[in-house]
């Protein structure tokens, strides 16, 4: 005879709602594709120029998209490897009037907002990165567009973190709402979050990284904005740190890794000579575009990250 066990009420069947409510959850939360946004292309709003370097006006495939508004972007490298600066590279390309940085072009919204997050620098180097994205920039009201904030002063607290984050992204999204509804231009367009290890107490927790990268997919989908996620790479391998960094990478929708030239024979973090340029490379992306060309940039004598020419440069570059 069969057990009773085999009748046991599934899984599914056991949430404790009434059968209207269940539904109106369903359909509110559920989004329906049709056929014609389906087979709508990819809405990328930042490029790479392949040919920044090498002029080629036949090309006309010459820039190559990678990163949609709605989406997680990851960034991820060894610690002083810039992977802010390529981020704050992106941000410079966004409030130029040109919409162009060095090889980086932005078609979003002039309008919308950008937002970062930093939980690593000081008060005062933050105030001098923001000084540089500025200048980088060419563009000197950037306030009227950025909305940035230090979260040092928190310690080592990261639910506060997220709280503060969640605060002011809700803040800025919210007064522009009217009804729930918001006029694109107004919309948040680009949020950096560097760096994504604050926000854990331990980057191997299950739960814990299942929660913040719930939290920023909702801000994702609730917003409309690219969200940048910058974290470091393990000590001894090329691969973002720990569970997070693993979950990180089946969750974003466009995957970036930086790398530095290490000087001397012993390869570790304390060897890395911050004079030698940093590699891009562009791991992976979900939505089907062609990947963009790996390039190379360093620091200029006036502090702007600046584009170099692969051919005259042999450098190994490794994490």
């Amino acid at each position: 005879m069969r057990s009773n066990s085999s009748h046991k009420t599934p899984y599914y069947n056991k949430l404790d709602f009434d059968p209207g409510v269940l539904k109106a959850l369903i359909e509110e939360r559920t989004v329906e594709y049709t056929k014609k946004t389906v087979f709508k292309k990819a809405n990328c709003i930042f490029h790479i120029d392949n040919n920044f370097l090498y002029e080629n006006d036949d090309d006309k495939f010459r820039y190559k998209g990678f990163a949609t508004p709605g989406s997680l972007m990851m960034i991820d490298g060894k610690p002083k490897s810039r992977k802010t600066t390529f981020a704050y590279m992106m941000a410079a390309a966004a409030l130029n009037p040109s919409g162009i940085y060095q090889n980086i072009l932005c078609t979003m919204d002039p309008n919308n907002h950008i937002m970062i997050f930093d939980t690593e620098q000081t008060p005062s180097e933050f105030g001098d990165k923001m000084d540089l994205l500025r200048r980088w920039s060419q563009n000197e009201n950037i306030e009227a567009n950025v909305k940035s904030y230090n979260l040092q002063k928190f310690g080592h607290d990261p639910e506060m973190k997220i709280q503060a984050i969640n605060h002011y992204v809700r803040l800025l999204d919210g007064s522009y709402r009217r009804n729930g509804i918001i006029d694109p231009r107004d919309q948040i367009g680009f949020i950096i979050i560097d760096h994504m290890g604050d926000l854990v107490n331990n980057e191997n927790n299950k739960e814990e990284v299942k929660d913040v990268l719930g939290f920023v997919g909702q801000l994702a989908t609730d917003t409309g904005a690219l969200i940048a996620l910058i974290i470091h790479q393990n000590k001894n391998n090329e691969e973002a740190t720990g569970m997070l960094g693993g979950d990180m990478g089946k969750k974003v929708s466009s995957h970036i890794k930086t790398f530095k030239k290490k000087s001397g024979k012993e390869e570790n973090d304390e060897d890395m000579d911050q004079s030698n340029p940093t590699e891009v490379v562009f791991y992976d992306n979900r939505f089907g575009a062609k990947k963009p060309k790996r390039f190379i940039f360093n620091y200029d004598d006036y502090e702007f990250p600046i584009i170099l020419d692969h051919k005259s440069i042999h450098y190994n570059f490794m994490g």
